[in-house]
C-alpha cells in the first residue's frame, strides 16, 4: 500500500508543478510538449492445476489445486514529444507498481484455510521511443517505434518483472475521417519482437477502430476497440504451448479542454477476452510549453 501511495504522491506533485508554470495555452509556445499520465488496471483468473492420472474422464488420481490470481498495476507514466510541423518524436517513461495477489484454495494432499501469496514491487518499466510521420493531407500518419530493454526485474518472493527483456521494433499506420461532429479513426501495427539467446518471444498485430463525438466545443466523448494477437514462443525452435495472446479491450473516455486550452482526458477501459486486464482506468493531461 505505501509504494501505492508513493507512485500516486508522484504523479500528483508533478501536476501542480506543471500547474505553478500556468501553462495552460492551446498553442505550443515552443515545439516541447510533457503528457503526464496516470493508469490502473485489474486482472484476475482461476487455474485448476491437476499432478497425476486420469482413472476415467472424470476421476483424476493425484493432486488437485485450484488458485485465483488477482493482478492489479498501477503506471505513473510521462511522455516527452518534440513537434515540428509535418512529425513529432516521443519518449515514453512508465514507473510501474504491481501486486499480485495468489489464493490457493483446495489441495487434496494437505488440509487446512485457504493460503494468500502476496507479491509486491515498484520500479521503470520498459522505454520507449517513437517517431510519427504526417502526410501531406494531415489525417493519415506513419508510425515508427523502439521498445527498449530498460524494465527491472525483482526475483526472490516477488517474483515480478517489468519489461521483456527483448529489443522491439514497431511499424504503424493511422487514418483520421472528419465528418462532423464525429471524427473516425484507426490504425493497425506491427510488433517485432527481437530474438535473443536463442527464444523467439513472439511477434504481435495489433489493431484499433474508433470515433470522436463533440458535444460541446470544450466537451466530447470517444469510444474505440483495441484487439492485438501475439504468436507463440518458440525456444530452441521448440513451440511453448499456451504462450499465444489474445487481447481485446473496449475503452469509452472523454476530454475536456477549458476556456484557456488546458485539456484532461480520462478513459475506461473494459477486457473483452481472457487474456486482457478485466478492468482499467486512465487519466492523462498535456502540458504545452
Amino acid at each position: 500500500m505505501q509504494k501505492y501511495k508513493l507512485t500516486i504522491a508522484l504523479f500528483i506533485i508533478s501536476i501542480l508543478a506543471f500547474s505553478l508554470m500556468q501553462i495552460n495555452n492551446v498553442q505550443a509556445k515552443s515545439p516541447f510538449e510533457v503528457e503526464v499520465g496516470l493508469s490502473y488496471s485489474h486482472s484476475s483468473n482461476n487455474r485448476l492445476n491437476v499432478s497425476g492420472y486420469s482413472v476415467v474422464e472424470v476421476v483424476n488420481v493425484g493432486r488437485l489445486e485450484v488458485r485465483k490470481i488477482k493482478r492489479d498495476i498501477l503506471i505513473s507514466q510521462a511522455k516527452l514529444r518534440y513537434n515540428k510541423p509535418g512529425y513529432s518524436i516521443e519518449a515514453v517513461i512508465p514507473i510501474k507498481t504491481q501486486r499480485e495477489s495468489i489464493i490457493k484454495y483446495a489441495d487434496t494432499t494437505e488440509e487446512g484455510e485457504p493460503v494468500e501469496e502476496l507479491k509486491t514491487a515498484t520500479g521503470l518499466g520498459d522505454i520507449t521511443l517513437n517517431f510519427q510521420k504526417e502526410f501531406k493531407n494531415r489525417n493519415d500518419n506513419f508510425n515508427l517505434g523502439i521498445k527498449t530493454t530498460t524494465g527491472q526485474r525483482f526475483s526472490g518472493s516477488n517474483d515480478i518483472s517489468f519489461g521483456t527483456g527483448f529489443y522491439g521494433l514497431k511499424v504503424g499506420y493511422s487514418k483520421l475521417k472528419q465528418i462532423d461532429p464525429i471524427v473516425l479513426f484507426g490504425s493497425v501495427n506491427y510488433f517485432w519482437n527481437i530474438e535473443k539467446n536463442d527464444v523467439n518471444p513472439g511477434d504481435t498485430i495489433q489493431y484499433s477502430l474508433g470515433l470522436v463525438y463533440a458535444l460541446t466545443q470544450n466537451l466530447s466523448i470517444n469510444t474505440r476497440i483495441e484487439h492485438s494477437i501475439t504468436s507463440s514462443i518458440y525456444r530452441s525452435n521448440q513451440k511453448v504451448v499456451g504462450s499465444s495472446v489474445n487481447a481485446s479491450s473496449l475503452y469509452i473516455g472523454t476530454n475536456y479542454a477549458n476556456e484557456e486550452g488546458s485539456s484532461v482526458d480520462f478513459m475506461l477501459g473494459i477486457g473483452l477476452t481472457e487474456d486482457s486486464p478485466d478492468f482499467s482506468l486512465q487519466i492523462n493531461k498535456p502540458y504545452y510549453f
